[in-house]
């Protein structure tokens, strides 16, 4: 959770927090103009599901691991404010959704919490409420099954169990095309999606760029509101339905609605899926380099000179594919990103009621 920059956000004597996390702990970050210092350390082995929660009680931060408090820090100049949309590094490997509460909550409500099985940020919550134009609100229920929407002022509201039709899962096979000179076949079939790096063709496995996924399905009911579904996508996807194209989809839920779109028979599905640069960069780090390099400052190592390759235009000698102005910004031995569509991909029907 990236920390905002406090003063640029909310102006002078502001600050914003943050948590970073890795296999070895977690820390948790302030930040303002000229000020982000780590406020709370915590080394812990998080190999497995970690619960992290970060209340500040009085200006004074506390850590809390898996419902039990943990670590705690000082009181620092600023008044600390927390921002779920301030954006962030890419996280390399899966959370849930993080939930902002707008006070401090108990040790006995951080607990509780921590017990709760969490909802990837890559799945659809079983129920989303949301207010329409007019401000009523309204709730999409995913799942058949008893629900009840508690409100502030203690005020129940059950809703009616909807009949939905079953979900559809979109098995395959997969067609996959790749564009030329990048170093991935022209094509490939995947009898199940699967993350590139986990593919036994280096072509594939360093792949990166966007590749292109095509299949059919059949569905047997088209009355409800319906929605495709990608699962996971990394890292962003552009998505066509029987010809129609239904937009680029670059954060979860990697949905879109079909409403409409499908029809008896196949359905052809197309996704364009793209990727990031550092897979392709630590594949061509194992291949010989192409480059004179020279010191550069600040301990960087900078192109001596343009290669002759790339002022006469011909092909690399080395056969790497990416191209970097600064040496050694990935090794051969860093691990790979997980890249392209890995599911699962469902038809869902959705009910949607008024609420209140």
């Amino acid at each position: 959770m990236f920390p905002p920059q406090g003063q640029a956000k909310f102006g002078d004597g502001h600050a914003g927090s943050g948590i970073a996390a890795g296999r070895n702990g977690l820390v948790v970050f302030e930040h303002s103009a000229r000020y982000a210092p780590a406020v709370v350390t915590f080394p812990a082995n998080l190999a497995e599901r970690t619960h992290v929660a970060l209340v500040y009680r009085d200006g004074v931060p506390t850590l809390f691991v898996n419902g039990r408090e943990a670590r705690s820090g000082t009181k620092g100049p600023h008044v600390v404010h927390a921002l779920l949309n301030a954006g962030s590094e890419r996280y390399r490997g899966d959370r849930s959704e993080p939930q902002l509460f707008d006070r401090a909550l108990t040790a006995r409500e951080i607990a509780a919490l921590a017990n709760v099985t969490p909802v990837s940020s890559s799945a659809s919550p079983p129920v989303e409420l949301e207010r329409d134009n007019a401000g009523n609100l309204r709730a999409r229920i995913w799942e058949a099954a008893p629900c009840a929407v508690q409100f502030n002022d203690d005020t129940v509201v059950e809703l009616p169990t909807p009949n939905l039709p079953t979900t559809v899962t979109i098995e395959g096979p997969w067609q996959i095309s790749f564009p030329p000179n990048l170093g991935a076949p022209a094509s490939a079939t995947f009898e199940r999606l699967l993350s590139w790096p986990e593919h036994r063709d280096p072509g594939i496995r360093f792949f990166s760029g966007t590749a292109t996924y095509r299949t059919k399905f059949q569905v047997a009911n088209r009355q409800s509101p319906a929605f495709l579904d990608l699962g996971r996508v990394e890292v962003i996807a552009g998505v066509s339905l029987n010809g129609k194209p239904l937009g680029t989809l670059w954060k979860p839920p990697f949905r879109c609605e079909v409403t409409g779109l499908l029809r008896d028979g196949d359905n052809e599905l197309e996704i364009h899926v793209t990727n990031l640069w550092p897979n392709r960069m630590i594949g061509d780090a194992a291949l010989p380099d192409d480059i004179p390099w020279q010191p550069g400052g600040k301990g960087s190592v900078l192109p001596a000179r343009w290669p002759d390759w790339l002022l006469q235009d011909k092909p690399r000698p080395s056969g790497r594919i990416a191209f970097c102005t600064r040496k050694n910004v990935y090794d051969k031995s860093d691990p790979l990103l997980p890249s392209g569509l890995l599911g699962p991909v469902t038809v869902r029907a959705v009910a949607e009621l008024l609420v209140k």
